[in-house]
């Protein structure tokens, strides 16, 4: 037996409030929540958008002017007594200040409707779809519209600045952390005053400059000083080529040292325990699909932020993700998985960085890059809260670079750059403070027992 997905008193007892009421409020606030799609039944859907209609022109709301306006909007073959509907309703409603109920009893119905909707469509894409992954991107998505359309409201920005001004003062009297979260170079880090949630971060570089390795730095701080969950997905690059590139950025022993391992004196073999050790202490966790689209990570992001908690997700990089449908135009996709990627950040409540491929004819000019270099899409632009460019001043071919990170967007603060080096054997990036760089440098070795040792 089906249950019934609607309240059929409430409904007609709502249509009584507006037809009674000379309260301008009621028909605010029913009016801001309500549609007419939210009534199961069509007749009433009919009466409720005549009544709308009625007060937007500023007219007159009656038996007599509602009946006249549903007889001109109504279909030709509808052959309902409406009359009598409306004075149905006119003597079913208990009493109008009961409004309020009736519209969440309305809304609840509405929402279980659709919801329904979802579930017996999705029935049908297991057998029109090609895989489980589609049927499962397609549902996630329309439940996710249907979550942001139950949410959005419209309600006075003074409740938004009370709130805002008490974090103010909790911050003030040290209650709350100050602060976004760090990325570990502190000279960025008191520029940005951190990454805050549901900020979309845009890291941009021509290939080579070290994006990756850069986001990996960011990463190893977050999830191996600091602790705090984090998801890496690695669209363009393996799980085993990552962890070695952390291998040698958290243990400072060179790339072509580890690429003949045989050669390692026991020095650089106790660094590599060490580090093998923080990073298996540590909280970064990385996805390598290579198809992966926006509402796939989405849909990871969201399970793992269940399961662990999550503070950064990181996506290497923008161009690689699949479109959810393909348009056959490479600008419109592109600036699609932009403002997905951005909703994403929202939706998950943490920020998001996403590195993202220059324009090729950078190579070929020198200068700083600009967003006007951002790869295939101007939406990249429009949907970032904050875009920053990796931009190699130095001879391509030397091991140590030296590197400006320009920030080149900014929402919350000033344009500026941060001078940065890069140690491409490493993998590593220091900012240009020589204290600051020999204090990154150090590294305490642990004494370990020879057994301990990886090989």
């Amino acid at each position: 037996m089906q249950t019934k997905l609607f309240n059929d008193e409430a409904e007609k007892s709502l249509l009584g409030c507006l037809l009674s009421s000379t309260v301008p409020e009621m028909y605010e606030d029913i009016f801001s929540q309500l549609t007419a799609e939210d009534f199961f039944c069509t007749e009433y859907q009919q009466i409720f958008f005549a009544v709308q209609t009625l007060w937007i022109k500023g007219k007159d709301i009656d038996l007599v002017t509602v009946n006249e306006t549903v007889d001109r909007i109504k279909k030709k073959n509808d052959k309902t007594n409406y009359t009598q509907m409306l004075f149905e309703c006119l003597n079913t409603i208990p009493t109008a200040t009961n409004y309020a109920s009736y519209i969440s009893i309305i809304l609840e119905y509405s929402q279980l409707r659709k919801i329904d909707k979802i579930t017996k469509q999705t029935a049908t894409n297991l057998t029109s779809l090609h895989n489980s992954a589609e049927v499962l991107q397609t549902l996630t998505a329309e439940l996710d519209n249907l979550e942001l359309e139950k949410t959005k409201r419209v309600e006075p920005l003074a409740n938004a600045t009370t709130n805002e001004l008490e974090l103010i003062e909790k911050k003030a009297k040290g209650e709350v952390d100050n602060f976004g979260l760090a990325t570990g170079f502190v000279v960025l880090d008191s520029v940005l005053w951190g990454l805050l949630p549901s900020e979309l971060v845009v890291v941009g570089a021509r290939a080579g400059v070290g994006k990756t390795a850069w986001a990996l730095n960011v990463l190893d701080y977050v999830g191996n000083t600091l602790k705090k969950p984090c998801l890496f997905f690695s669209l363009e690059m393996p799980k085993n080529q990552i962890a070695n590139r952390l291998l040698s950025i958290t243990s400072c022993v060179s790339n072509t040292e580890l690429r003949e391992p045989s050669k390692l004196n026991d020095t650089k073999r106790k660094l590599l325990a060490q580090a093998e050790r923080r990073i298996s202490e540590g909280k970064i966790y990385i996805d390598d699909a290579t198809d992966n689209t926006v509402q796939t990570m989405l849909i990871k992001a969201r399970q793992f932020k269940r399961q662990n908690g999550l503070e950064l997700v990181v996506v290497d990089y923008l161009q690689f993700i699949r479109p959810q449908k393909r348009s056959g135009n490479r600008f419109l996709d592109v600036g699609e998985i932009a403002r997905e990627l951005k909703v994403m950040a929202r939706q998950l409540q943490v920020p998001v960085i996403a590195l993202c491929q220059l324009n090729r004819a950078l190579d070929n000019e020198e200068r700083m890059p600009t967003m006007a270099d951002l790869r295939e899409s101007g939406e990249i632009e429009n949907n970032a809260d904050i875009i920053m460019f990796l931009h190699n001043k130095s001879d391509r071919f030397e091991s140590i670079k030296n590197i400006d990170l320009i920030i080149g967007k900014f929402r919350r603060g000033l344009m500026r750059a941060v001078r940065m080096q890069y140690k491409g054997e490493t993998y590593k990036f220091f900012e240009l403070d020589k204290k600051q760089q020999q204090a990154s440098e150090q590294i305490e070795l642990t004494e370990l027992p020879n057994e301990d040792l990886p090989f």
